[in-house]
């Protein structure tokens, strides 16, 4: 999954104007010098985000969606995906393939985490092997065999079978290490902390990151109707829901839309019954209004799939095999080829001759069947 936008949570900056009176010379005239001075005004109280409270903030234990979606505040990844899924780097600052199944990447000195300790390749290379087997990343990560630390700066994934898109899968979260403590440790904008009303998510404030928000409270709420009513009372601030229950009519706050890469497939048995014929599939896929299902079955939260790849993605325009819209008189025509084909009579089963030429003919032998017929009842009457 790419890296979720929290816009919430961008600093705020409040500007006081502050005026002060000063008399200049002797003429008895009064001049007023305004002088604006920048405050932040912080928010430690208001700010509130649903998890799960019987499942673990472990990026790599977590089950839940609700304690999935938190890991993007306090870690960060060696690459984000953008709009167009093209992986842009975070942590990592380049990479190259040395051939085709290994790709090398570049994770800079001078990282830390939230506690101020030093991110490593070792810290790394420990992160991988626990997201690739963990609920939330290890599907994704089934493409990559192996990564091991080649050098303090350089970090090597070996993939299972040559892919140019290798860096595209290396969006996981990067944990400090065998780390002590309550919480995982990582390097992102916030850190979980302990309080007596439970964990909290607390800014980690540098000189490049001061936000207006420094406290989210997290708030037990596990099932998803009830997170959805949470957000439409405003007794949470803010929830991410990926459809995959119907929220999208449930919710009456104010949306913003995310590009997910879910491609929902129907499948059908190619191997038996009435689906093994080809024409039928055809006629089935062709008859099919995607951008109808699209709006119908997701209240337009939904985009139609023209290839296997997500249509934002580049290599979608250049592997389209579906169209949106559906095409019935194309559906028809393949029923028709259907009917044909049916009809199409087989060599009679008493004329051996028939059955021999047929036989020679799709092994790439041509024969005169007439002069193979003719052969036969020749044989017949000697």
């Amino acid at each position: 999954m790419g890296k979720r936008s929290f816009a919430l949570l961008l600093a705020l900056v409040l500007t006081a104007t502050l005026f002060s009176a000063c008399t200049k010379g002797t003429t008895g005239q009064t001049e007023t010098t305004a002088k604006a001075q920048t405050t932040f005004a912080t928010d430690n109280d208001n700010f509130k985000l649903s998890y799960t409270q019987s499942d673990s903030l472990d990026p790599f234990a977590a089950k839940t969606q609700n304690n999935q979606v938190l890991a993007d505040l306090v870690f960060e990844s060696l690459f984000d995906l953008d709009g167009s899924y093209t992986a842009q780097p975070n942590l990592a600052t380049g990479y190259e393939f040395t051939n085709s199944t290994t790709l090398k990447v570049i994770v800079p000195s001078g990282l830390t985490f939230s506690d101020k300790s030093a991110l490593t390749v070792a810290d790394v290379v420990y992160s991988f092997e626990q997201a690739k087997n963990s609920p939330a990343y290890g599907s994704a990560l089934q493409g990559i065999r192996s990564a091991t630390a080649e050098d303090n700066n350089t970090v090597v994934f070996t993939l299972r079978h040559p892919s140019p898109y290798g860096q595209n899968l290396l969006t996981f979260p990067i944990a400090k290490a065998n780390a002590k403590g309550k919480y995982p440790i990582g390097s992102g904008r916030y850190r979980y902390k302990s309080t007596q009303d439970g964990p909290v998510l607390a800014a980690n404030v540098t000189a490049d990151f001061n936000p207006h928000i420094t406290t989210i409270h997290l708030v037990n709420i596990a099932a998803a109707d009830s997170i959805d009513n949470a957000v439409n009372i405003g007794n949470i601030t803010y929830a991410y829901r990926d459809l995959s229950e119907n929220s999208a009519k449930r919710m009456t706050a104010t949306k913003k839309q995310i590009n997910q890469n879910n491609l929902v497939y129907i499948g059908f048995n190619n191997r038996s019954g009435a689906f093994a014929n080809a024409h039928l599939r055809k006629a089935v896929s062709l008859a099919v209004d995607r951008n109808a299902l699209a709006k119908s079955a997701y209240a337009g939260y939904a985009t139609a799939a023209r290839s296997v790849y997500n249509p934002a993605f580049g290599l979608a325009a250049s592997t389209r095999l579906f169209a949106e819209a559906a095409d019935a008189a194309a559906a028809k025509q393949q029923m028709i080829a259907d009917r044909l084909q049916r009809r199409a009579p087989d060599p009679p089963a008493h004329d051996e001759g028939i059955q021999e030429a047929a036989a020679r003919e799709q092994a790439g032998i041509q024969q005169d069947r007439a002069g193979a017929a003719a052969d036969q009842r020749r044989a017949e009457r000697k």
